[in-house]
């Protein structure tokens, strides 16, 4: 992910759009909790190499999301957050909503697994920080159930980011509906633990198929709506063609 997010720096910055990662580690969620990491030797040692000497929470990963989404200077257009972040003070989300001081008002905002664990957490932080959010999920009733606990300026939208069909829908729903989209959290993935010898290649496929596979086309597709914008249009293509050919 590294590796990719400085290569979409560079292709997206002459754009003024910045790219970064967070890597929280092992975070407890539904998906560890089912996938069987929790309580696993895995665990123990991502345990071992954390510098606060605990599995990530949800609820660390929603501000740092927050502060990359804010117009608050970042530095480096390409940034990588190892450390999880406090929670966010309640005190100073209602100071900021009692003195319209939201980071994010007026932004569009979508969130790839946003029905659950980081995905949801951040959505809610979003949405209290002033921001109109879009969460997608495999699931319709966990998706829906979600956005509607949420509350506010919130919507769901069905798909699996594995399917390329399903992330052309959301991209036209966009379009049609926002016209844009200001931040992009790309949060869907799924993992499972496993001894390397019994490790199928279903399980091999689905885990890349989610995590790498929509990831990548997650962010080709949705992160510029506009179809003369995408990464994948002709016109991007031929000058990044051309950028190349003239190394």
């Amino acid at each position: 992910m590294d590796a990719i997010t400085g290569v979409l720096a560079r292709e997206l910055g002459p754009r003024k759009i910045r790219v970064n990662t967070i890597n929280p580690g092992m975070v407890e969620t539904e998906g560890t909790q089912t996938g069987g990491m929790l309580g696993s030797d895995f665990e123990k040692a991502m345990i071992a190499q954390a510098p606060l000497g605990r599995t990530g929470r949800v609820g660390d990963i929603a501000p740092i999301a927050v502060f990359l989404a804010s117009d608050a200077p970042h530095g480096s257009p390409a940034n990588n957050f190892l450390l999880p972040a406090a929670s966010a003070d309640p005190n100073e989300l209602q100071y900021r909503k009692e003195t319209n001081m939201s980071k994010l008002s007026g932004k569009v905002a979508v969130i790839t697994g946003g029905n659950s664990g980081m995905g949801l957490a951040t959505a809610r932080l979003f949405v209290e920080e002033g921001a109109s959010v879009i969460i997608t999920g495999r699931r319709k009733k966990d998706t829906e159930e979600a956005a509607k606990s949420i509350g506010g300026n919130i919507e769901a939208v069905v798909g699996d980011v594995a399917n390329l069909a399903d992330l052309d829908k959301l991209h036209d729903h966009i379009v049609k509906k926002y016209g844009r989209v200001d931040v992009l959290f790309v949060n869907a993935g799924i993992g499972s633990v496993a001894p390397f010898g019994h490790v199928t290649e279903e399980q091999f496929d689905q885990v890349f198929d989610v995590n790498v596979k929509g990831a990548f086309f997650t962010v080709q597709k949705t992160a510029a709506p506009d179809p003369r914008r995408r990464i994948d249009h002709p016109q991007w293509l031929n000058r990044r063609k051309q950028r190349l050919g003239s190394v």
